[in-house]
Order: C-alpha cells, then sequence, then structure tokens
C-alpha cells in the first residue's frame, strides 16, 4: 500500500494512504482526524467517545502498515498503537510494556511492516522493534551504529527492513568533531543498508549536495533510487540516485 507523509509548516504531520483514499492529520493541542473521502470530510478521533482523549499533548507523527494498524508519536515520550483504524489506542510507552522513554520528544516513527519498525527524535533518539513495538533497541551508541550526539532527528524512512534514512538538525558538527563526519555542515543527512547497525554521511560535498544550513524535517522515498527532501525555507530536492545527487 502506497503511502505518503506530509511535514506543515502549521506543526501538522498529514499521513495519506493513495489507494484507499483514507488519510490521517496530526498536530499540537491532540489533534487527531482521520478522512476516507480524500480529504473532503474529516472526524474528529481525539474524544472521549471515539478512541482515547489525548488532552494537549503534541502528536508530531503518525504512520500506518494498513488500514487498521498504525501509530502515532509526539513530545513528552507519546507513543500509542491502534489496530483497529484509530478507534481505540494502546499505551506503548510504560515500564512493562515496551521501553520507558521519559519525556523524550519523538518526532518521527516509520515501520515496514507489522513487526518492524523505527523511532527517532530529538537528543539523538534512535530505536528500532522487531516485536510490534513491545520492546526497543538502542541504535544511538557508540558500540550500534554511529553517534548522532544530540541531533535532532526529524524525518525517518525505509523503503525495506535493511534501507533506510534519517534527516534532521541541530547537535549535528557542535557534537560530533571527527574526520569521517561533515562536521562543518551542522545538518543530519544519512543512509543505511544494514537496518540501522551503520550510517554513511551523505550531506558533503563529495557525497550528494551540501545543504548547508538548511532544515531537513522531511525524506520519503519510492524506492533505493527516487526520493524527496524537503524542510525550511522551501527546500526541496529530487534524488534518482539513491541520494549521491539531488535536483
Amino acid at each position: 500500500m502506497k503511502k505518503t507523509l506530509l511535514t506543515i509548516s502549521l506543526g501538522l504531520a498529514m499521513l495519506f494512504t493513495k489507494a484507499q483514499n483514507t488519510g490521517w492529520v496530526v498536530g499540537d493541542g491532540g489533534l487527531l482526524r482521520k478522512t476516507t473521502d480524500v480529504g473532503l470530510t474529516w472526524t474528529v478521533m481525539n474524544t472521549t467517545t471515539v478512541g482515547q482523549q489525548f488532552g494537549s499533548a503534541n502528536i508530531k507523527t503518525i504512520h500506518f502498515t494498513d488500514l487498521n494498524n498504525g501509530w502515532i508519536a509526539g513530545d513528552g515520550g507519546l507513543l500509542r498503537k491502534t489496530t483497529d483504524g484509530g478507534l481505540t489506542w494502546t499505551v506503548m510507552n510504560t515500564t512493562t510494556v515496551g521501553q520507558q522513554f521519559g519525556s523524550a520528544n519523538i518526532k518521527t516513527i516509520h515501520f515496514t511492516d507489522l513487526n518492524n519498525g523505527w523511532i527517532a527524535g530529538d537528543g539523538g533518539l534512535l530505536r528500532k522493534t522487531t516485536d510490534g513495538g513491545l520492546t526497543w533497541t538502542v541504535m544511538n551508541t557508540t558500540t550500534v551504529g554511529q553517534q548522532f550526539g544530540s541531533a535532532n532527528i526529524k524525518t525517518i524512512h525505509f523503503t525495506d527492513l535493511n534501507n533506510g534514512w534519517i534527516a534532521g538538525d541541530g547537535g549535528f558538527g557542535a557534537n560530533i568533531k571527527t574526520t569521517t563526519v561533515n562536521s562543518g555542515a551542522g545538518r543530519l543527512l544519512r543512509k543505511t543498508t544494514d537496518g540501522g547497525l551503520t550510517w554513511t554521511v551523505m550531506n558533503t560535498t563529495t557525497v550528494g549536495q551540501q545543504f548547508g544550513s538548511a532544515n531537513i524535517k522531511t525524506i520519503h522515498f519510492t524506492d533505493l533510487n527516487n526520493g524527496w527532501i524537503a524542510g525550511d525555507g522551501g527546500l526541496l530536492r529530487k534524488t534518482t540516485d539513491g541520494g549521491l545527487t539531488w535536483t
């Protein structure tokens, strides 16, 4: 099922499943709405009678693997799962279910199937699950993957279990000072081909194109070669060679 995730400058995130005309929009203040007619009408899903009340929670990201199974995540460690198309949501950020994220600000979530997924966010947060979110493995360490310091990871996207991308802003460069990392850029763009164990820096003058101080907010690939990035200041670029060059 084809899916498109858009991050809008007003603090909203929108997910559309093209095949079924079904879409979602989430945002600050507990905003959660669903459409089944390509956006002509929207149903409020954040009520006490429909789904679960999120109050004033800042929902930053949403992802569905099919019409019924999906996730929302956001500031303050918000992480919930639905198996009935958003009618009810299960809290996944507890000490007994999954792993406690405390007050971590989760900015992006992506699943390739019902079991395998990733979350990422501020402060270099990067974790992976292989059991549908019951447990999460820290991927941002010096022994597993690459240390991202305090980088704010804004977006993550995988085309399959092995090939994926992360992008973001802040922290990068100020906290990572090695000859193998583009410490001068200050902006994060990396690629993995082994499920997140290792990451290749793609934002350099020799690999891909230097994006300077642009804040990358979202990234999406339709296959291993074709993808787009977008961000602040009208940033919008396309690659047809897996990120080596951007138009």
